[in-house]
C-alpha cells in the first residue's frame, strides 16, 4: 500500500508540474525516453487561450534572436511554435521546451527531465497577455542560456564518443581539445595547427576549420586581434598569390566578451574573417586563453567558409568543440 502511494504521489508530482492536459499520460510513459532534437532546437507550447499569430512572433522575437557574427542573418535557435492542442508525443520528448500556459500566478519555473532525459523544460505562468510579454522579457536571456548551455554539452558528449585519437601533436603544443575524428589535419607546425572539414549541400562545397596555436607573450599584453591576423597571416594562405587570412574590422568589427577556459582568463571573440587580396570570407569564433601560470597565451580558433549556405550550426559546433580547451598536465 506505501509503494503505491508513492507511486500516485510521483504521478500527481508530474500533473502539477505539466499543467495537466489530454496528453499528460502518454508524456508519463515517455518520461524515461532518450529526448531527441537537434542541437539549437526549441519547441515552444503556447497555452490555447494565448495562442494568436501576434503571440507566435512576441515568442519568436524572444526565444529566436538573431545570432551575431555571420554574414547573413540567422537565428540562435531553430524555433517550433505549437499550440498546446498539438503537443502531442513527438514534441514532449524534445530536449528543449518552453511550456506557456495562462494560471492565475505569474511565474517562470524549470523542470528537469519532465517528459525525456535529458531534457530541460521551463515553464512560464501568467494571467494574461501583458504579464506574458513582461516575463518573457525578463527571462528570455537566461532561458537561452540554459538551453544553449544543455547544447554545448551534448555535442562535447557526442564529440567524446567520436574524438580523435592520433592527434599528438596538440597535446605535444601543451593543449588538450576533444576534436572529432572527422577532422583532418591541414598544416602542423611546432606552435600551430589547422584542422579541417569538408562539408558539402547539393553542388556548394566548404569548409569548417579549427586552428590551435600558442604565443610566448614575455609578460607583454596580447591583443586577440592582432595575434590572431599575425597567425593567419603567417599560416593560412589565400588561394592567389599574395593573398591570406584576416579578420574583418572595417564594415563590421569583432565584438569580445571576458569568459573562462579552463579556469584561465579568457576572451571570446566573435566576427567575420575575409581574405587579403581575395574575395573568400565567412565568420569566426576566438579564444585567447593567458595562463596565469606561465607567459604563454593559447589561441584556438573555429572559421567557416560555406557561400551563400548556412553557418549557425556550424559556429556552434566550433564553439561546443573549442570549449573543450584545457592546458595539458593541469
Amino acid at each position: 500500500m506505501k509503494r503505491l502511494y508513492i507511486i500516485l504521489a510521483s504521478c500527481l508530482a508530474l500533473v502539477c508540474c505539466t499543467g495537466g492536459g489530454k496528453n499528460d499520460n502518454s508524456a508519463a510513459a515517455a518520461s524515461k525516453a532518450r529526448s531527441t532534437g537537434g542541437a539549437r532546437e526549441v519547441v515552444a507550447v503556447i497555452d490555447n487561450d494565448f495562442f494568436s499569430q501576434a503571440e507566435s512572433d512576441s515568442v519568436r522575437t524572444y526565444f529566436a534572436p538573431v545570432m551575431f557574427g555571420l554574414p547573413q542573418e540567422e537565428t540562435e535557435t531553430k524555433l517550433y511554435v505549437i499550440p498546446r492542442s498539438g503537443f502531442s508525443h513527438l514534441y514532449q520528448t524534445h530536449r528543449n521546451i518552453i511550456l506557456i500556459e495562462k494560471d492565475t500566478v505569474n511565474q517562470v519555473k524549470t523542470i528537469k527531465d519532465a517528459f525525456a532525459a535529458p531534457q530541460t523544460l521551463v515553464r512560464i505562468s501568467a494571467t494574461d497577455i501583458n504579464s506574458l510579454n513582461e516575463l518573457m522579457n525578463k527571462s528570455s536571456a537566461d532561458i537561452l542560456k540554459r538551453f544553449h548551455d544543455g547544447d554545448i554539452a551534448f555535442l562535447q558528449e557526442k564529440s567524446a564518443r567520436i574524438a580523435h585519437k592520433k592527434l599528438d601533436q596538440i597535446r605535444t603544443m601543451g593543449v588538450e581539445l576533444t576534436v572529432p575524428n572527422y577532422y583532418r589535419p591541414v598544416r602542423i607546425e611546432p606552435d600551430f595547427i589547422w584542422l579541417l572539414k569538408d562539408v558539402k549541400k547539393g553542388k556548394h562545397l566548404g569548409t569548417v576549420n579549427i586552428l590551435i596555436y600558442k604565443y610566448d607573450s614575455q609578460g607583454n599584453a596580447v591583443d586577440p586581434i592582432m595575434l590572431l591576423d599575425e597567425i593567419t597571416k603567417k599560416y593560412v594562405p589565400g588561394p592567389s598569390d599574395g593573398s591570406y587570412m584576416t579578420t574583418e574590422k572595417s564594415v563590421f568589427y569583432p565584438m569580445s566578451e571576458q569568459t573562462e577556459l579552463d579556469g584561465q582568463f579568457t576572451i571570446q571573440t566573435r566576427g567575420l574573417w575575409r581574405t587579403e587580396n581575395d574575395f573568400m570570407g565567412g565568420p569566426f569564433i576566438n579564444y585567447t586563453v593567458y595562463d596565469d601560470k606561465s607567459d604563454i597565451v593559447y589561441g584556438i580558433d573555429g572559421f567557416v567558409y560555406f557561400p551563400s549556405q548556412d553557418k549557425a550550426h556550424y559556429i556552434f559546433e566550433l564553439e561546443s568543440i573549442l570549449k573543450t580547451f584545457k592546458i595539458a598536465g593541469r
